[in-house]
This record gives structure tokens, sequence and C-alpha cells, in this order.
């Protein structure tokens, strides 16, 4: 009820469906990336222990020594809205120069931004929402919506492969650039 009266929380589940949704068709791509150029295996298992400790670690000092001054200085449209530039960026550059590299940066830095910048400054969006509407909202729009955009973007991979299995990859990243677009107009 709360969601539907409220046109400002309806924008911020708007914002993590739409974010969720394009983080996961970059995953995707990211991870048939990486297959295709290690294989199956122990590069494969080398590879990923590697990516997954090197985001961590870049997000944690991200998080640590500038998301304050980040928020600060360039506001909280703009913090949080990093995780969606960054993957409009980069999925851009993936079109451009498709490969490993390409998808690394982009999922990579669609991360990072969400796990520092983005978490950040998305709470702050919930100060000025009364207590009792916080609480009937803010657990629906953070799991709700953010498995929602898992889900579509789970669909939205499928519907690709069915349709389209020749262009599944450029499909997928145009879907990743029209949902980061749409989640920095939100």
């Amino acid at each position: 009820r709360v969601l539907s009266e409220t046109r400002y929380l309806r924008h911020l589940a708007a914002l993590v469906l739409l974010g969720t949704t394009g983080a996961a068709l970059m995953d995707y791509v990211f991870k048939v990336q990486a297959v295709t150029t290690f294989g199956q295996g122990e590069a494969l298992l080398r590879f990923f222990a590697i990516y997954y400790a090197a985001v961590s670690l870049i997000t944690f000092v991200i998080q640590a020594s500038s998301s304050r001054l980040v928020l600060e200085k360039l506001g909280l449209a703009v913090s949080t809205g990093t995780p969606s530039m960054a993957l409009l960026g980069g999925a851009v550059g993936s079109l451009v120069a498709p490969g490993l590299e390409s998808a690394i940066a982009a999922r990579g830095g669609e991360s990072v931004f969400r796990g520092s910048l983005f978490r950040s400054s998305y709470e702050v969006f919930y100060t000025p929402v009364p207590p009792n509407e916080k609480r009937a909202a803010k657990s629906l729009i953070d799991v709700g919506f953010d498995r929602m955009g898992d889900a579509a973007g789970g669909a939205l991979i499928r519907g690709t492969w069915l349709v389209a299995p020749m262009y599944q990859n450029a499909a997928l990243l145009t879907l990743a650039i029209l949902c980061s677009g749409a989640a920095l107009v939100f």
C-alpha cells in the first residue's frame, strides 16, 4: 500500500529493480566470457578467486576512503548512480571491444560502485520517509525488488537465448545499457 501511494518510494523500487536487472545481465555476459577464455576447471576457479578478491579489496578501499567525499562533493544522485554509470560505460565498451577484459571492467566497475558508493548513498534516500512507511517499504524494496531484478535478468537471458542465440551477448549488453540508462533517470 505504501508503495502504491508514494511516488518517491516507487522510484526507489524502480532504481533497485533496474540496477539489479542490468547487473544480472552483465554478470551473465562476464561469466560466459570467463568460461570461453579459461574453459572449465582449475584455471577458471583461480580466475574467479582473484577477480572476487580484487573486487572486494577495491570496494573496501573506495568505501573507506571516498564515499563521504564523493557524497559531499558530487551529491546523492551521482553517488547513487555510479553503478549504473559504470555498467552503462562498460557495456558500451563491451559492445565496441568484446572480450573478457571489457566484461571485467563492466562487471567489476558495477560491483565495486554498488558495494561502496551506492550502498553509502542509497540509505540516505530513506531519511525523509516517515518511520512507519520506512519499515513497511524498505525491506520490500531492498529485498523484494532486488530479487525481482535478478528474476527479470534471468528471464531476459533465457529469452535472448531462445530468440536470438547467435546475438545473445550483443542483445544482453544492449538490454543492460537500457536498464542502466533507465536507472539513471530514476
